[in-house]
């Protein structure tokens, strides 16, 4: 289902979920190999079930293990969004309708949420500001006048061109796999 979703509708990225359990994170990887195959950008990574924190005495109880999407995003150099714990008032508000975040007494989980969102946005504020800068240097470099014309505009592709076939993002034209086919 993910695969036919990611070809047929234009994704901007994807937030991966797993569990803590080994089985969890099995599936989870393929699926990060499916959306780098699509070249659709991984967000980051949400730890579901991490613990559960018992209402009556406070005391957390890891009952799928602790920290395995923390450990898989490390590995695979991805972004901790959250972890996510068991919250009975999850499935509460799923009976009515009530998004846990959206409750009058939000539970752990509805913090985590939260958290996750903020971490998710800062972090692509922080890739916006980057971008700008980025695209700032460009304008200042487009507006020099050694650069100007034609010529400097061969000159400024040249620069920014891949100096070798392994710096070709996948499926564009100078990736070295696409040439092979056209030969």
């Amino acid at each position: 289902a993910q695969l036919t979703l990611a070809q047929a509708v234009p994704i901007s990225g994807a937030v991966l979920v797993t569990t803590p359990q080994e089985v969890s994170l099995l599936d989870v990887d393929k699926a990060l190999a499916m959306f780098r195959r699509l070249s659709v950008p991984v967000l980051g990574v949400v730890e579901n079930m991490a613990g559960f924190v018992c209402p009556h005495c406070g005391e957390r109880v890891d009952i799928f293990g602790r920290g395995g999407g923390e450990r898989f995003a490390r590995e695979q150099g991805l972004e901790v969004l959250g972890s996510v714990p068991l919250d009975v008032t999850v499935r509460q508000g799923g009976d009515v309708g009530v998004p846990a975040v959206a409750q009058r007494e939000p539970g752990p989980a509805a913090q985590a949420f939260r958290a996750a969102a903020r971490t998710r946005a800062t972090a692509g504020c922080r890739r916006s500001r980057r971008a700008a800068r980025r695209a700032g240097r460009r304008a200042a470099a487009s507006s020099d006048p050694g650069r100007s014309g034609a010529a400097g505009r061969m000159r400024s592709r040249r620069a920014t061109a891949p100096q070798r076939s392994s710096d070709a993002a996948p499926g564009t034209r100078d990736d070295p796999r696409r040439r092979a086919r056209r030969s």
